[in-house]
This record gives structure tokens, C-alpha cells and sequence, in this order.
């Protein structure tokens, strides 16, 4: 498992180190690309994880897997890998940025970075939840919209810039806060009805924090979005 922590890891430092040196010399331009395209391949392995885990609906997608016996959650295993692989390769980014050029990591975006790496860490040392965890990267399209207006202020295309920020703003009001409280309710409905697996509550309680502190993390985006 760590061999493959570091290579996946390694991938995206790499996809940050060549926007950085081929596309946009900007280190806030290039860190926007970058994870605008990362971000893209996660909101799809979300998706992915809502469509083969949905027979798990009632469990809030909070159950156990056996990569070892089974294709469904070994596929699951390799997208926990990936995303913990992203998370850390942000935290190195955001490192070199804070020594090479003095830039201050924000606290909401180390907050949420954390949060995620403690959650993606339980899950995949207890074997439990990975579906759950792979489902909340739909909301990684919001930095798919920062990729976009990116992509605009190195074109020059204040257009696209424009759009792509309103957009940000209904995937945080119409996207993200729905996906949260819907989890949040399916996570409650789940404990409330006795839904809870063998040895999976201090998963659900996790769960509930998580989904909760995501919830008040997005409520200063959009009021951020809204005076940007």
C-alpha cells in the first residue's frame, strides 16, 4: 500500500510541477489548473463510487468492504489511495509554497485538508466507509470551476473568468451544500433507525462530524464567493 501511496502521490506533485513549469510560471494560476484537473478525475471517481455502492443507500454508503475478495471495493481501495494520494501532494504544494516563496497556506483549505486525511486514513485502516468517503468528491467540481477561471486569467479571457466564478458560486449553493446535508440526513436516518453495522459506530460518528464541520466550512465559501 505505501508503494502505491507514493506513486500515486508522486503523479500529482508532478501534474503541480508541470503546470507550474510548462503552462503558467504563476504559483496561485498554476495551483488552480492543476487542481482543476485533478479535481475533475475525482468528482468522476465519486459518481463511480454513488452508482456501485447505491445498494447501500440505507446504511447511509457507510458499510465494510473486503478488497481482498471483492472487485467492487478493490476498485474502491485504489480511489481511497488516489484521493489521500491528492491530499498529501496538496500539503506538499502548499509547503513549497510557504518556504520558496513565502505564500501563507489558507486555514479553511488546511482545515477541510485535514479533516479529509484523518477521515480517508480511518477508513482505509479499519477496511470500512470507502464509499462514503468516494461519494463526498462530488464535490470536488467546485475546484474543477477555479481550474476553469484559472484557465481564463491565462488566456486572458476575463469572460471566462467571470462565468466560471458565478458557477463556483451555484456548485457551492446548488451542488455541494445539498450533497452535505443529504449525507448528513442518511448518516442521522441511518443511526436513528438502528442501520448501523457491528463495530461501525465510531465510523458513523466520524461521519456526522465530518459531514457537519463540511457543512459550516461551505457556509463561509459561499459567503466568501458571495463578496468576491
Amino acid at each position: 500500500m505505501f508503494f502505491l501511496l507514493l506513486l500515486y502521490t508522486g503523479f500529482f506533485v508532478l501534474l503541480h510541477v508541470w503546470f507550474l513549469a510548462h503552462v503558467n510560471p504563476d504559483y496561485h494560476r498554476a495551483f488552480k489548473l492543476s487542481r482543476g484537473v485533478a479535481a475533475a478525475i475525482l468528482t468522476c471517481t465519486g459518481i463511480a463510487a454513488a452508482v456501485v455502492g447505491i445498494q447501500h443507500w440505507d446504511e447511509a454508503y457507510l458499510y465494510r468492504h473486503y478488497p481482498s475478495t471483492s472487485l467492487g471495493d478493490l476498485w474502491m481501495w485504489h480511489g481511497m489511495l488516489v484521493v489521500l494520494s491528492h491530499i498529501l501532494s496538496d500539503f506538499v504544494w502548499m509547503i513549497y509554497g510557504r518556504i520558496s516563496r513565502q505564500i501563507v497556506p489558507r486555514t479553511d483549505l488546511v482545515i477541510h485538508h485535514l479533516v479529509c486525511l484523518f477521515a480517508f486514513s480511518y477508513a482505509l485502516w479499519k477496511d470500512v466507509g470507502f464509499a462514503v468517503c468516494l461519494i463526498a468528491l462530488v464535490s470536488e467540481l467546485m475546484p474543477v470551476t477555479s481550474g476553469i477561471s484559472g484557465w481564463g486569467q491565462h488566456k486572458n479571457r476575463p469572460d471566462i473568468v467571470e462565468k466560471a466564478n458565478k458557477a463556483r458560486l451555484l456548485v457551492l449553493i446548488w451542488w455541494r451544500r445539498p450533497l452535505w446535508l443529504v449525507m448528513a440526513f442518511l448518516t442521522g436516518r441511518a443511526i436513528v433507525l438502528g442501520h448501523v453495522g457491528d463495530g461501525l459506530g465510531i465510523a458513523f460518528g466520524i461521519a456526522a462530524v465530518g459531514f457537519t464541520t463540511l457543512i459550516f466550512l461551505d457556509k463561509y465559501w459561499i459567503r466568501k464567493c458571495s463578496c468576491a
